[in-house]
């Protein structure tokens, strides 16, 4: 289960890639993905931070996302607003969990893309 800002987060993804390149200014993506604005704001605010999506003034100005949205994955997106917390060691405290069945669990040794996020994988509810 993914938090609401995540949710958020992934929605304002989608909107955005909708619109390659285009500008869009933080209203529009709220009205458009049905996410309070001010809220949305942090968001973008958080996405900017990590990188996925840029800010840009003046006239014709909004957010874009940094890259295409088909190289961005789901991990991505959640992950600049809602950090997973990682195991970094066994919580039982169990000497075989040691090795490489730690690095599995500490994410070390993830797949290095998870789910991309795509138009076409878009969510069911319309926005």
């Amino acid at each position: 289960m993914i938090s609401q800002t995540a949710e958020y987060a992934l929605r304002a993804v989608v909107v955005l890639g909708s619109q390659p390149g285009r500008a869009m200014t933080t209203q529009d993506v709220a009205r458009v993905s049905r996410v309070p604005g001010d809220y949305l704001s942090k968001v973008l605010q958080a996405l900017g931070r990590a990188g996925l999506v840029e800010a840009r003034r003046g006239l014709r100005g909004g957010y874009v996302l940094s890259r295409a949205l088909d190289e961005l994955t789901v991990y991505d997106v959640v992950h600049a607003v809602d950090p997973l917390r990682r195991i970094h060691s066994c919580p039982l405290q169990l000497s075989a969990h040691t090795g490489r069945y730690a690095r599995f669990i500490s994410g070390s040794m993830m797949p290095s893309r998870w789910w991309r996020v795509t138009s076409s994988r878009r969510p069911s509810r319309r926005y």
